[in-house]
């Protein structure tokens, strides 16, 4: 297989005017990977000795113990008009039939681990997004970068998404990189992390009263400072507010906070 060139920096064309206007790169001039990039990347991961199989639409290779398998799904696309009308609109990809993979022959008492990756509609799909974004002519500066690879890429970006903004992760959503990224979209949206909850339970601190909301349809405690007061019940919670199934407003009696019982 082979390519133009690596990247939309191409100097016959000089530089791009816009982060997507159509060049011959696997990236864009802001490193952001095109599909045409995973198509190049995938292949390179099937590592070791080919294995015979009657897919004519798939590719797999074992080594050490390991199977590697790339499938696609290609359909011509039924495309009536010219290039720009046709590739600057969102396009939405058909039902693809499902794929079954079969794996015999395992060692007893093994552990194994599958790791699944995708480039389709909105998966790898940067282009897509950047249209649905309004196709701006420039992307706002990072906001964070990689340090333990070369060039240090960018991380996180924001970016103008019709009257307001959006972020952009280049990796996986696990849950200590959205836990960075939520102070991050707090800030730029100028607002404050709320009291502390248990899973299922919400809380919102109006008019300097607190009101927690239970989800879950069970008892829930929330530990807490000091005393607190219900207003319906009038009762009093000493170092923890119990959370029934319905809903209860709280206020500040004295010396009491303001607090909402779910």
């Amino acid at each position: 297989m082979s390519y133009w060139t690596y990247t939309d920096l191409f100097e016959e064309r000089g530089p791009p005017t816009a982060p997507f206007q159509g060049g011959f790169g696997l990236r864009n001039s802001e490193r952001i990977r095109k599909p045409a990039y995973f198509a190049y990347k995938y292949p390179h991961a099937l590592d070791g000795d080919s294995v015979a199989i009657s897919d004519s639409q798939a590719v797999v290779s074992t080594k050490d113990g390991n199977i590697c398998e790339v499938v696609w799904d290609f359909e011509q696309p039924d495309q009536k008009v010219s290039n720009r009308s046709f590739c600057t609109k969102v396009l939405p990809n058909y039902p693809a039939k499902p794929v079954r993979l079969e794996v015999t022959h395992f060692a007893a008492g093994a552990r194994y681990r599958l790791r699944l990756y995708r480039t389709d509609y909105h998966a790898n799909d940067a282009y897509t997004a950047y249209v649905e974004m309004g196709a701006p002519k420039q992307l706002t500066a990072e906001l964070a970068s990689f340090t333990n690879v070369p060039g240090h890429l960018p991380a996180l970006t924001l970016n103008r998404f019709g009257k307001g903004n959006a972020l952009y992760l280049a990796m996986e959503s696990n849950a200590s990189a959205m836990t960075a990224v939520e102070s991050t979209v707090l800030q730029i949206a100028g607002i404050q992390r709320g009291p502390a909850t248990l899973d299922g339970v919400f809380a919102r601190v109006v008019d300097d009263r607190m009101l927690y909301v239970n989800t879950t349809g069970e008892q829930r405690k929330i530990p807490a400072d000091g005393s607190k007061r219900g207003i319906l019940t009038n009762r009093i919670y000493n170092g923890t507010v119990v959370l029934g199934p319905s809903m209860r407003i709280c206020s500040a009696i004295n010396s009491y906070l303001s607090i909402g019982l779910g």
